[in-house]
């Protein structure tokens, strides 16, 4: 029997559809709870940074070079260490990595963590510690986090209990 979380229910894989009508194949969505746990990040809201970046499709390349699921780019790939970010376990393992990383950088502020997940780092810092005034990512962070509380209402597992993602 599949663990609770991976797909090994009914309410589990109802779980794996979403608000749009898009479907999160088992093999994304085990690898997003895996990641999720394995680097301490709620569920919820690596669900919905996946839908954000790449409607959970490991295929898909942004015009600006962002790659895969999680959308990671070279550099960011290489600094945790994604040798093929078309692999969807190496890729969202990456990007679990530093929105954990972005999370502590910004003291569990996920407003921050994901405008810099978005704009980068250096935007956020530029910009005072604020989210920068770029269109895109004043759009982005209000869509993920409705994504996140969608996620949150409906993703089996204990999001909430997990250390170090305060809720806002």
């Amino acid at each position: 029997m599949a663990p609770r979380g991976v797909l090994g229910t009914s309410r589990d894989r109802a779980a794996a559809r979403v608000q749009s009508g898009r479907h999160v194949s088992p093999v994304v969505h085990r690898h997003l709870h895996d990641a999720a746990r394995r680097h301490r990040v709620d569920p919820a809201l690596l669900f919905a940074v996946a839908d954000a970046e790449s409607k959970f499709r490991p295929a898909s390349v942004s015009r600006a070079g962002a790659v895969g699921v999680m959308q990671l780019m070279p550099h960011t790939a290489r600094r945790y260490g994604v040798r093929d970010r078309r692999d969807p376990r190496q890729n969202i393992d990456g990007g679990a990595r530093y929105l954990r990383y972005l999370l502590g950088r910004y003291n569990g502020d996920r407003h921050l963590a994901l405008a810099a997940y978005n704009a980068g780092e250096g935007a956020v810092a530029q910009h005072g510690g604020r989210i920068p005034p770029y269109r895109e990512t004043r759009n982005y962070v209000p869509i993920v986090m409705s994504r996140y509380q969608f996620y949150r209402q409906r993703l089996p597992g204990p999001g909430a209990a997990l250390s170090g993602t305060q809720r806002h």
